[in-house]
């Protein structure tokens, strides 16, 4: 006697639909995963509250779900995080949906509270300041500045001298502009201080909790208030500065949308 074939949940069917979506949308794997993950938490969202039996009858809720979490207690990145995944699977804008903006001192994940929020009060402290330096003219993520060496100082194809970020965010690799000449004589100098393989900075220099991200969105303004200043000069209409949030976005955050700079860097 033949088995019966099991049929397939209305969830996992939904499911199938998302996997699709994203295996065509996102070309990087974790990322990729990543959507797919947070996505199955919105789907078993909408089965849950609204019996919702297919993929279209599911974009209708993000905003639903993004009242949710807020009611929740998630932390605003956690909440971006997952809704990010929803928009990018149904299609639907991130700024069609209302939701809290996320702040630079923000240190705690999900619902959890108690962890240490990163303050300022660090960054002008001695101890440090080798690094702050650094940080506040090229603008990296903690663990890029880790992993930094001395062949990452290099002049890229137009020309620049830039930082060169070989395994940054989703494993992107990035040459990292400076804001001016003036920077660039300074970084040079930490790229000259040290012998051919090795790092920048010394592990000593991570064994803190200074806000970087501040530094970052620092430098990211000041990039962006030199490509609008330029733009100004040269009689560009007003909605050149656009491109200069664009130029930021790609030459200091490697970031490629542009919400994502404007909302989490130039406003904060």
């Amino acid at each position: 006697m033949s088995k019966k074939k099991r049929r397939t949940s209305i969830t996992q069917q939904i499911m199938n639909e998302v996997i699709k979506i994203q295996n065509e949308k996102t070309a990087h794997d974790l990322s990729r995963k990543h959507y797919i993950r947070n996505t199955k938490k919105f789907i078993v969202f909408c089965r849950d509250n609204y019996d919702c039996r297919d993929f279209d009858s599911c974009r209708e809720h993000i905003q639903d779900y993004s009242d949710y979490l807020q009611s929740q207690g998630y932390s605003p990145s956690t909440i971006h995080s997952y809704i990010a995944a929803a928009c990018s699977t149904f299609s639907v804008p991130m700024a069609e949906v209302k939701k809290p903006i996320r702040k630079t001192a923000e240190f705690f994940r999900g619902r959890e509270k108690s962890e240490k929020i990163r303050t300022n009060q660090d960054l002008s402290d001695p101890e440090w300041s080798y690094i702050v330096e650094f940080q506040k003219r090229v603008g990296l993520r903690r663990a890029e500045l880790k992993e930094l060496r001395k062949e990452d100082g290099l002049i890229d194809e137009s020309g620049h001298f830039t930082v060169f970020v070989r395994n940054g965010k989703g494993r992107k690799r990035q040459n990292q502009r400076l804001n001016s000449e003036e920077d660039v004589e300074f970084i040079k100098r930490y790229f000259d201080a040290v012998g051919t393989g090795e790092k920048i900075f010394e592990d000593k220099y991570f064994k803190n909790d200074l806000n970087f991200h501040k530094l970052r969105a620092d430098s990211a303004k000041g990039y962006y208030a030199i490509q609008r200043a330029k733009a100004i000069r040269e009689g560009r209409p007003l909605r050149y500065n656009r491109l200069a949030v664009m130029a930021t976005s790609i030459f200091k955050l490697s970031h490629w949308r542009t919400n994502v700079t404007v909302q989490n860097y130039l406003s904060i």
